[in-house]
């Protein structure tokens, strides 16, 4: 995780001062019967479908449609029957996309605007190329369905957070940034943090916080796994937890999953269905850590770079591999699209703004 290396403690006072907690923070819930419960998390307003597919002899279409209510899969298999969905899931008909297009000959076309405008500008370059066996990997720029994880009265310091280079030295001048500097560590503005306090590969975000603090769902879903894991560390129990959020449904849904560690405790169980703001546990110091805070990690299993559907294993031994976990906060560098998208192919995903309104943990690095 982050704050186990040398370079992030912080004097003692200081930390005291950081990790101050503010009255107000929130209790558990009270439990609600089971039928009122759904794992589901509803779709923001604004969403549309897309559909990504391919027929043998290398043949594909791409459709998409600005509702949430409309079937452009099924559309397609109507007109050409026999083809296999490459990609699907939801657009924002008003808001900014982004959009990865492969195809067999190997091009890769990255496409960023409003609306419907990339998915049209990727469409027509591969029609007018008569590119063969292409298929599209889109994503809002924001689809805002999580609550901070935590309550924003809650005094907490940033440690650390995403990592797009993951070992594949990038320029952060193609980010908007002054000079041409070869980064091995970049955040989500496309700066250079290789001399920060920024942890290499890392795959989340870690807030330094009092032991004890709670720790809160960030939407509904349903509890994959909570256990102590033991850990090659000085501290060799670690406790954290999987939650699986659902957004849509059928062939367009978006699957995340949120995972938490270095909790003190948690109070949730696997199977386990919670609502967003409910309490899952307390933070803590446990496993690799070198202070109590909350290392908070988001995968994205559907509409990936190497595939549509992606089973989520979580090994007994470890947490999974950094593959398609993305930058909560997306990507918002001045200039130049997500790396973690396309450059490291087949590994990484489009990274989405997944906060909702006023509930993004200010960040002092950003």
């Amino acid at each position: 995780m982050s704050l186990d290396t040398p370079m992030l403690r912080l004097p003692a006072v200081l930390l005291v001062m950081v990790l101050q907690s503010c009255a107000g923070d929130p209790r558990p819930l009270p439990e609600l019967p089971p039928e009122e419960l759904s794992p589901e998390v509803e779709v923001p307003p604004g969403m549309g479908h897309y559909c990504s597919m391919r027929w043998p002899a290398q043949d594909w279409a791409f459709a998409w449609e600005p509702a949430t209510d409309t079937a452009p899969c099924e559309r397609l298999r109507e007109q050409a029957p026999g083809g296999t969905v490459a990609r699907a899931g939801l657009y924002s008909a008003q808001g900014r996309n982004n959009v990865v297009s492969r195809c067999a000959d190997g091009t890769v076309g990255l496409w960023s605007g409003l609306g419907a405008a990339p998915l049209q500008s990727a469409h027509a370059d591969a029609t007018k190329h008569q590119r063969r066996g292409c298929v599209f990997t889109t994503a809002p720029e924001a689809l805002p369905i999580f609550d901070a994880p935590f309550s924003l009265m809650t005094r907490v310091f940033h440690a650390t957070g995403f990592d797009f280079a993951q070992d594949v030295p990038l320029d952060v001048a193609d980010f908007g940034q002054t000079g041409s500097t070869t980064a091995h560590i970049v955040d989500h503005l496309g700066r250079d943090q290789s001399n920060a306090p920024f942890v290499n590969n890392h795959d989340g975000h870690d807030w330094g916080m009092v032991t004890g603090t709670p720790i809160l769902a960030v939407a509904n879903g349903t509890v994959l796994l909570a256990r102590d894991r033991q850990v090659p560390c000085t501290s060799p129990i670690q406790k954290e937890v999987y939650i699986q959020h659902d957004v849509g449904s059928g062939e367009y849904l978006e699957r995340f999953v949120s995972y938490s560690a270095h909790f003190k405790s948690y109070v949730v169980t696997a199977g386990q269905v919670v609502r967003k703001g409910q309490v899952i546990g307390y933070a803590g110091s446990t496993g690799c850590s070198s202070a109590s805070h909350l290392h908070l990690a988001v995968a994205r299993l559907t509409n990936t770079a190497s595939e549509y559907r992606r089973d989520y294993s979580i090994p007994s031994t470890d947490h999974p591999p950094m593959t398609s976990n993305i930058e909560v906060y997306g990507w918002a560098a001045p200039s130049g699209f997500d790396p973690w998208a396309w450059r490291n192919h087949p590994s990484g995903a489009l990274s989405i703004h997944l906060w909702n309104d006023g509930q993004a943990p200010v960040n002092p690095n950003f």
